[in-house]
């Protein structure tokens, strides 16, 4: 853990009046329960994976961890088997799922029994086990990417030559897109689902922006990822049901026809959480909430993630 006493100065070398330039980051990482984390690389003890000799329910006793710090750089798999059962159980271990048996009639304690090169497994009982249950590690010698929780960004705002900034909190959403945005005057009953499952490691801001192309029977849509400057697809039958864009994100049209020409919904993906800009203005997921002390909009949510006012 590092423990600043002062400050934490962050210095971008750029100099440039672009917007968006002097773009300095402060990214937050995390590991799923599921991938190999830094931990595991760093002690190479990978999960702990029990099977149920008998497969009988209620009967069984997973009580084993492996722990320690293994030696070596090869990765082989550990397993360990009850081989007696009584007042003390006893059990083998393996690194070649028993195509050799490296010791057997190990007496089970509840502190950490040694196997070799680092290698250790604690049992929270010494009997109980069912006779041939069975426990496995395969050691860990890389770590999965990390995926980022969180990204604090400050940049330059506009194309001055003038220190206007703007600063952004995003928060990983695990790819689902955001409430839809609509501007128009018809009828506004598009909403945007799925999960974007290209890349939900990275806070990448990705847009889709939705319109309407034809009034016949059925309406049609196109749609884009940067507001029309180019077009992904044009002339896409409305069908009422969920209809895919790209990369799982979804778009579902409640009704098939009654819409109006040109009438646009936009969604984003990992899109700014919070967004502060030099003259106070504040977005919050796309909702203006203050500009210049003044509230412009703001919506209230319920536990469930329900809207309760439409201001």
């Amino acid at each position: 853990m590092a423990i600043f006493k002062e400050n934490i100065d962050v210095v971008n070398p750029e100099g440039s009046d672009a917007n968006d330039s002097r773009k300095s980051e402060i990214t937050f990482y995390g590991f799923l329960s599921t991938d190999e984390s830094l931990n595991e690389a760093f002690s190479g003890i990978g999960d702990t994976i029990y099977t149920d000799a008998d497969n009988t329910p209620g009967t069984a006793l997973n009580d084993a961890t492996f722990g320690g710090t293994y030696e070596l750089h090869t990765t082989p798999t550990y397993t360990v088997e009850i081989d007696s059962v009584g007042a003390t159980d006893t059990f083998k271990y393996s690194k070649d799922n028993f195509v050799t048996t490296i010791a057997s009639g190990v007496s089970l304690t509840t502190s950490p029994i040694t196997l070799d090169t680092g290698v250790t497994i604690t049992f929270g009982a010494i009997t109980g086990h069912g006779l041939g249950d069975q426990w496995q590690m395969t050691v860990i010698s890389s770590t999965s990417e990390a995926h980022e929780l969180a990204k604090f960004v400050a940049s330059h705002e506009g194309t001055g030559t003038d220190h206007k900034s703007s600063m952004s909190l995003s928060i990983n959403t695990d790819g689902y897109p955001s409430d839809a945005i609509f501007s128009g005057s018809g009828l506004n009953d598009l909403t945007f689902g799925g999960r974007y499952n290209n890349n939900n490691k990275e806070l990448i801001r990705q847009g889709y922006y939705v319109k309407i192309d034809s009034t016949g029977n059925p309406n049609t849509f196109a749609w884009s990822k940067d507001n029309f400057v180019t077009t992904e697809s044009t002339g896409v039958n409305i069908t009422g049901s969920a209809q895919t864009l790209e990369h799982g994100v979804t778009v579902t049209f409640a009704a098939t026809t009654g819409h109006t020409l040109n009438d646009v919904w936009t969604s984003f993906v990992y899109d700014d959480n919070i967004k502060i800009f030099s003259n106070n203005l504040v977005k919050f997921s796309g909702d203006v909430v203050q500009a210049n002390g003044n509230l412009v909009s703001f919506r209230v949510y319920d536990a469930d993630g329900n809207i309760l006012n439409t201001a």
